[in-house]
């Protein structure tokens, strides 16, 4: 349960960013599965150049952009993972930055799914009158 304007931003960001920072010829990936505790886990990796570990953990502060961004693109304000993280935060999920298998960056959102019908019952249930 959230508002989806901001879980769609949060994602937009990290898909925009592997897109952005990955590459030429690259790849991105966006995976979404269900964990055995019942908890969501949203994953976008891409195979770019990776982030060296200095710069891994800052990369959710506000306004940090890493050497590599910096030389690659100088557009940008170092906001996007910054907002990502804080929506996640927002909705009580966990948000990792990790390298990706595929040697670039993956970034986990978890968290709980929600039972559409503890939101409005009518969502899951058919009218049984009729």
């Amino acid at each position: 349960m959230g508002d989806v304007t901001f879980i769609e931003q949060a994602v937009t960001n990290v898909v925009y960013n592997a897109i952005r920072y990955n590459q030429q010829g690259g790849h991105v990936a966006v995976l979404l599965e269900s964990t055995p505790e019942g908890m969501f886990l949203l994953r976008v990796l891409d195979d770019g150049t990776g982030i060296p570990d200095e710069d891994l953990q800052r990369l959710v502060e506000r306004f940090y952009r890493g050497n590599a961004a910096r030389k690659r693109e100088t557009q940008g304000q170092g906001l996007g993972l910054n907002i990502a993280y804080q929506l996640a935060q927002l909705h009580h999920w966990q948000f990792t930055l990790i390298r990706s298998e595929f040697g670039g960056l993956q970034v986990d959102f978890q968290g709980s799914w929600i039972d559409p019908e503890s939101v409005h019952p009518s969502l899951t249930r058919k009218d049984q009158a009729g």
